[in-house]
């Protein structure tokens, strides 16, 4: 065979998006895309949490599916790159996790808030030890006082790290140790190597405090969609991608989603953005998960819905809620359908599927 030459914008894989919004489409991830990753997430331990390298290489415990873009290209690569030890977690368990976290001394962990919960909240936890770990990383939901305080108990030598990013655009915004805990709710700063901005419909920046969509752009985003010029054309432009997330920059600089674009509820005229209603009501000690959805209605256009799933042991009622959110959320954001389940549908990739829940809860009001 003849002798090729490689570049950094040559095609290394294709990841699938979750499909939340139609078709999983499939992402163009460039060698680039993944040396940043490895030298980003280095240079985040030792630079910005001052965490020194392990002699002999530290371990990460793995417990998403690698065709997750947080477990392949912010866990795996990096790690490979630092001459870590990477373990595969080949199902959710909490006595799995646990003893791998003692036996092995990892060191980096990942999860969902959720996760961390259940974990955390397992009569378990207190037989292990875990001091092992020096980074626990988080994302897709804003950690509770009470769970990050859980998380500060069971992890006592560990730094947190919340970071925010797409199939398309690796970890964009993080927030680090300290800011986790004095703004909750928030996706941080633009990462190392990165910029993000809250723009219009022309792609103009909007003033702070101004909801807008989300752009990043950086060495973390990909070459575009394969295959599929006209949704590439659409989210990648002019240097930027345009995530689908709305959102706001408040006065300190800190970024905040407040909704995907396509669920944002227009409830009489007024907009409710789901993930704001949700980072209040997962603020709840006993909720566990939360997703809010709009519903159909004929006289307001929309009305706002919750399901909820409770932590196990423990009792909740919609009429809690409602006064939980009373004094966070203006009248017309406070859900007036609450529906406690035992799970929420989620496609392979995680993301809960609203749109079953909207059917659902339409045809059940249909019948009522």
């Amino acid at each position: 065979c003849p002798a090729t030459t490689g570049d950094e914008s040559d095609v290394h894989t294709l990841l699938f998006t979750s499909g939340t919004t139609g078709k999983p489409k499939a992402v163009q991830i460039v060698h680039r895309n993944f040396i940043h990753s490895a030298i980003r997430m280095e240079q985040y331990m030792t630079e910005v949490l001052r965490i020194a390298p392990p002699q002999g290489g530290g371990k990460t415990l793995i417990a998403a599916p690698l065709f997750h873009v947080m477990a392949l290209q912010e866990q795996l690569i990096p790690c490979l790159k630092m001459g870590n030890t990477s373990i595969l977690l080949s199902a959710l368990s909490i006595t799995a996790f646990l003893e791998l976290v003692e036996k092995e001394r990892v060191e980096f962990l990942v999860g969902s808030p959720a996760i961390y919960r259940i974990l955390l909240g397992s009569e378990e936890v207190g037989k292990y030890d875990l001091s092992s770990v020096k980074i626990a990383g988080f994302g897709a939901a804003p950690m509770s006082p009470d769970l990050m305080a859980l998380m500060k108990k069971a992890f006592v030598n560990a730094k947190f790290f919340n970071g925010f990013g797409l199939t398309e655009a690796s970890i964009s915004l993080a927030a680090i140790d300290q800011e986790c805990i004095e703004k909750p709710t928030s996706i941080g700063h633009p990462s190392l190597g990165c910029q993000a901005k809250i723009v219009d419909g022309n792609m103009k920046e909007v003033p702070r405090g101004t909801v807008g969509e989300i752009a990043v752009n950086g060495p973390n985003v990909a070459a575009g969609y394969y295959h599929d010029p006209e949704a590439t054309e659409r989210a990648f432009r002019e240097g930027w991608f345009l995530t689908g997330d709305l959102g706001r920059v408040d006065e300190d600089g800190f970024f905040y989603v407040v909704s995907r674009k396509k669920d944002m509820i227009n409830r009489g005229g007024e907009n409710v953005y789901p993930v704001e209603v949700e980072n209040v009501i997962c603020l709840h000690p006993k909720v566990l998960e939360v997703a809010v959805y709009g519903v159909p209605d004929k006289i307001m256009g929309e009305k706002v819905a919750a399901s909820i799933v409770v932590v196990p042991g423990t009792e909740l009622t919609a009429e809690e809620i409602k006064q939980f959110c009373s004094d966070k959320l203006a009248k017309y954001k406070i859900p007036e359908y609450i529906v406690f389940t035992s799970l929420l549908p989620k496609n392979p990739g995680g993301k809960v599927i609203k749109e079953e829940l909207t059917s659902q809860l339409s045809q059940q009001i249909g019948k009522g």
